[in-house]
């Protein structure tokens, strides 16, 4: 795996203000560098030169140093000014109990915040004196904002013992830790008493305001508090700390309402607000005066309306520029809205030239599964589709990821676009044009996605995949060593569910007349098909509306290059398809997203990519739910499984409201205090419905005592039952004297000590080494029964 990433890398930098920030990985150095150069004043087309040496914004390896080898920087947040560094810092093996500190750019001064305790979010004040900052409960719930003062106290000349500023003579350890320098003044700005919400801190792009964020998983509440805070309460004499009497009130934006999410920008006096409101399923885009003596939204002017084939995941904000991150039919594109002091431009209208995607007409059953009451009648009343500029992304990029684009005024917007056979490459779009720039690719790795595989306009699921099939034939016979293309497999219900699929091309081969599986439906004589079964990598997540990752993983070409078929399965309950593929897998619909899952394996069987008991399922946290259910119906059919602290005792858990989490995801399991939920939790946790006497396949879970997300008692407790059940089928199997069935396990747990919820990244590669190390030896037959 290692051979595949390059010993040193250097990211391509980015612009803000008069510098251009990058990010150093050296030879020797397991952590990254944090770095920046001045640049000269912006040519045409956001251009520039460089104009004197380079600065450390941050170095990790010097953090590592005093605070331990596994040291993690949660959040970075720059001054306005650029002259400091605000940041969050963990350094007690994944617990994620973050302390905050500030670096002073120019000076190297190194200073910890040690008065805040525990924070989750910081984010500064426009004068780059004042800090703000959530803090957690006992619980971990994010709830309280607190101002910091950050200038009632610098640290003096004598804090560091070299001219790089770093304080000697502590080591903080976490929790009460040693404040270095003088103790900031503090005072409390919000606080949440609702605990299904947490608490997180932001700020409008242009630094007019700043954003208290509540957000529970089906509602959302923001508050706006003006960026310049500390300068006005600066001018009330008798204030103390990091302001007083004179500081404004918190505004709110829309009161929240069950199932109501919003999120906010501005530009030019205007509230740009992504939102659900009115029934946009999918999301809009709304605008409305920000010094109306309401913000509420029924004074909302609709922008960007909903489209029933498009979902709005995302927007972004420059001086001259709304853009919008979307999805269509699950493909990723990026769209954009030419602005003029804060409103739409002018000619920006309905335009011939630039038409709205065309909504797609799926079959009968997925549009029963994607479609809600009254959509017709709502887009009927809505206004016509602005003229939005799309980028003109390459077929090949399945996974768009945006850069830090953290410059208002950028003419340009970093994209970073890679697909499971890719490498990632970056990229500068031209803001509405039709020039896309690659700044940065990853050369060395010699690989080739289908070309042309965007969703067919107006032609559903079923079509589409059959327009990916021609696409495939190109790149399988023009000499490429990767590709993938999009299946669909068809639920239980009948629904159309994505399906990725990645492999060698020389796996594939043209085979006689006629149409095998439900996804295709070329017309031609002759297709493509797969040589012989192979090895599979069946990868689920499908909660909380999350996405599945398609980026380029370089631990995976291994498998991919050894003939390995990957297959990333885009259930109901994640985001692949918009807030109602989300919905249509959540709470007592998260069946949907187990039958999804088996729909998968299935499609994968009847197209011969692989066959029963070549699968290893991989799934980590809450995909394991999906994965652990899928297990207990098809363990014969499975030939290993990968769950990376899997989130498997859901009942247990969620009938524990002490745990961190438990409450908040209320919304996303349901609550065990009504009846009929718990029962709807009950069928669907993997723990409470192992098969008693089953041969389970090879399983390898994970669990770290560190891990604040998933108990590492619910992967122990799997573990023991999985073997149980394995034991009993060995027991039953000896008395009725049977032989010659696969006699099941052996179920492995590999515990982390070093590790959170999440494997730090610096031990990365060694676990994903020895996890597909088992997975390859126990689909080879090679490890021993339990």
């Amino acid at each position: 795996m290692l051979r595949e990433v390059p010993e040193a890398q250097v990211s391509v930098p980015e612009r803000v203000g008069g510098h251009e920030y990058y990010v150093e990985q050296l030879p020797d150095a397991p952590h990254p560098r944090y770095m920046r150069r001045p640049v000269t004043a912006g040519m045409a087309g956001g251009s520039s030169s460089r104009g004197g040496a380079a600065e450390v914004v941050l170095d990790v390896n010097e953090l590592a140093t005093v605070h331990g080898e596994y040291v993690q920087v949660g959040q970075m947040k720059l001054s306005r000014c650029g002259r400091h560094l605000a940041f969050t810092l963990e350094a007690s093996n994944g617990e994620e109990a973050f302390q905050a500190f500030t670096r002073d750019i120019t000076t190297g001064a190194l200073r910890h915040l040690g008065a805040l305790g525990g924070v989750v979010s910081l984010e500064w004040a426009a004068c780059g004196r004042t800090l703000l900052a959530t803090q957690p409960n006992e619980l971990g719930r994010p709830w309280r904002v607190v101002a910091c003062d950050t200038g009632s106290g610098a640290a003096g000349k004598g804090a560091s013992s070299s001219g790089d500023g770093w304080i000697t003579g502590g080591r903080w350890l976490g929790g009460g830790g040693q404040a270095w320098g003088s103790r900031p003044a503090c005072r409390t700005v919000f606080e949440e008493g609702d605990e299904r919400f947490f608490v997180e801190l932001g700020r409008t792009k242009d630094w007019s305001f700043l954003t208290i964020n509540c957000n529970s998983k089906a509602s959302s509440e923001v508050h706006l508090l003006p960026a310049d805070l500390s300068a006005r309460s600066e001018q009330h004499s008798g204030s103390t700390g990091a302001g007083g009497s004179g500081w404004p009130a918190p505004r709110v934006v829309q009161p929240r309402l069950p199932g109501l999410e919003y999120f906010v920008e501005h530009n030019g006096g205007q509230l740009y607000i992504l939102s659900n409101a009115r029934g946009a399923d999918n999301y809009a885009v709304y605008r409305v005066p920000a010094g109306l003596p309401s913000l509420a939204q029924e004074y909302w002017h609709p922008v960007v309306p909903e489209q029933l084939d498009t979902a709005l995941e995302d927007m972004d904000m420059t001086r001259d520029w709304l853009v919008l991150y979307q999805r269509v039919q699950g493909q990723q594109q990026v769209a954009a809205l030419p602005l003029r002091d804060g409103l739409p431009a002018a000619g920006a209208g309905q335009s011939a030239a630039v038409r709205p995607t065309p909504q797609l007409k799926p079959d009968a059953a997925a549009q029963q599964a994607n479609e809600a009451p009254k959509r017709h009648q709502q887009q009927q009343q809505q206004p016509s589709l602005p003229r939005l500029k799309r980028a003109p992304l390459p077929g090949w990029a399945l996974s768009v990821v945006a850069g830090a684009n953290a410059d208002f005024d950028s003419p340009t917007l970093r994209l970073m676009l890679s697909s499971p056979v890719h490498p990632e490459a970056t990229f500068d779009w031209q803001l509405g044009s039709q020039s896309l720039v690659c700044r940065a690719s990853s050369a060395g790795v010699h690989t080739a996605a289908a070309r042309g595989q965007q969703p067919g306009s107006g032609a559903g699921p079923m079509a589409a995949a059959a327009a990916a099939v021609a696409a495939v034939d190109d790149a399988a016979t023009s000499g490429a060593e990767l590709i993938w293309q999009r299946l669909w497999a068809r639920s239980a219900d009948g629904t159309a569910v994505p399906l990725t699929v990645a492999h060698r091309a020389d796996l594939l081969a043209r085979e006689g007349s006629g149409s095998r599986g439900s996804d295709s439906s070329s017309g031609g004589s002759s297709q493509l098909r797969p040589v012989a079964p192979r090895p599979c990598l069946l990868v689920v997540y499908g909660a909380y509306g999350h996405c599945l990752p398609t980026e380029f993983a370089p631990d995976r070409l291994p498998l991919l290059r050894d003939g390995w078929v990957l297959a990333l399965a885009h259930v109901r309950g994640g985001g692949e398809l918009g807030r109602r593929w989300h919905a249509a897998g959540r709470g007592g619909a998260k069946a949907n997203s187990v039958a999804d899952l088996e729909a998968c394996l299935d499609h994968l069987f009847a197209a011969g990519y692989t066959r029963p008991g070549l699968v290893a399922i991989e799934a980590h946290s809450a995909g394991g739910l999906t994965a652990g259910a899928l297990l207990n119906r098809r363990p014969a059919d499975l030939g290993a499984a990968l769950l990376e602290a899997p989130f498997v005792d859901v009942l247990s858990a969620m009938c524990q409201p002490e745990l961190p989490l438990t409450v908040h995801e209320y919304e996303e399991w349901g609550d065990p205090q009504q009846p009929e939920q718990l029962e709807q939790i009950r069928r669907v946790c993997p723990y409470q419905i192992v098969r008693p006497a089953a041969a389970y396949p090879p399983t390898l879970l994970t669990c770290s005592q560190s891990d604040l997300r998933v108990p590492f008692w619910g992967p122990l407790k799997h573990a023991a039952r999985l073997r149980g059940s394995i034991a009993e089928a060995a027991a039953a199997a000896t008395m009725q004297q049977e032989g010659g069935g696969r006699p099941g396990g052996p179920i492995l747990l590999l515990p982390d000590e070093h590790a959170g919820h999440f494997v730090h990244e610096r031990d990365r590669f060694v676990a994903k080494a020895q996890q597909y190390a088992f997975l390859a030896a126990a689909l080879g037959g090679q490890l021993p029964n339990a």
